[in-house]
């Protein structure tokens, strides 16, 4: 019986942890408190998955980015589409942001 209950209490926790933990914005799996993350503004994303969106390169601490139409993008992507290709030399005009630390 002891074997059974604790079986249940397990599955609920999980359940609980699927419903209301915290998930990657770009691949929707859960993040669990060992894993390095990324933030940027109220998303959470895994290391891995913090990449452009355009050319997949994983972007680095320090590093601009741009977020448009809830996509990452380097700031090379990103000023290209915001300018059609042409690029500016003061990126944070444009609406870039850096990622300063891991958590």
């Amino acid at each position: 019986m002891y074997y059974y209950y604790y079986n249940v209490e397990m599955l609920i926790i999980l359940f609980f942890v699927r419903l209301f933990g915290a998930k990657c914005f770009k691949c929707c799996r859960m993040i669990s408190p060992t894993d390095w993350v990324r933030k940027a503004r109220e998303q959470v994303y895994h290391l891995a998955c913090f990449a452009c969106d355009s050319c997949k390169r994983q972007l680095s601490t320090g590093e601009e980015f741009g977020i448009h139409e809830n996509r990452v993008l380097c700031k090379a992507h990103y000023m290209e589409i915001l300018d059609g290709g042409c690029t500016s030399s003061d990126g944070n005009e444009k609406g870039l942001e850096r990622h300063d630390e891991e958590h």
